[in-house]
């Protein structure tokens, strides 16, 4: 390194903030651990990740989203397992600043596309009536495999059947 430069291998190097973002930008192989795979190990496979969370609330999300996973394990039928693990597994959590979907309704959460969900305030707060955090993930994963508010395969059934915190 030229401590006149700053530079390693002719290279500029960067803060380490503008560091962290380029790479995750790029899809960096690390990024799951945030840049810092020694430090940041994932010990359940998983790679779930947050957007506009706090880090507060993405230690929460992370150990919510990995009691759902063993959960699932023996909850949810048989043929859904793979799908949920696979899911769960590449989650993208955003955290929402207000309670209310985009059509006004107050929520905990819901899924926002295929591998995403988006969690309210009260959904992340367990003392809000919407239950324990890892049974809104879990149920916002069902519903990315499938599952529905009614019939064979209701969310909330599930939900409740996995864990007696469900706010239902």
């Amino acid at each position: 390194m030229d401590p006149r430069s700053r530079t390693s291998n002719g290279m500029a190097v960067a803060k380490q903030t503008c560091r962290k973002w380029a790479r995750l930008e790029k899809g960096y192989p690390y990024s799951y651990g945030v840049n810092n795979p020694i430090g940041n190990i994932d010990f359940m496979g998983l790679a779930v990740t947050t957007y506009s969370c706090s880090p507060s609330q993405t230690a929460n999300i992370l150990a919510a989203a990995g009691k759902a996973e063993a959960a699932a394990k023996t909850c949810i039928p048989c043929e859904d397992r793979e799908d949920f693990k696979k899911h769960i597994r590449n989650l993208l959590v955003f955290c929402s600043k207000h309670n209310e979907s985009l059509e006004g309704e107050s929520i905990c959460g819901e899924q926002t596309g295929d591998w995403d969900i988006t969690l309210t305030p009260q959904g992340i707060d367990e003392s809000s009536g919407c239950g324990c955090l890892q049974s809104t993930i879990l149920h916002e994963v069902l519903h990315q495999i499938g599952y529905g508010h009614s019939g064979a395969k209701n969310a909330f059934a599930m939900e409740k059947k996995c864990f007696k915190c469900s706010g239902l």
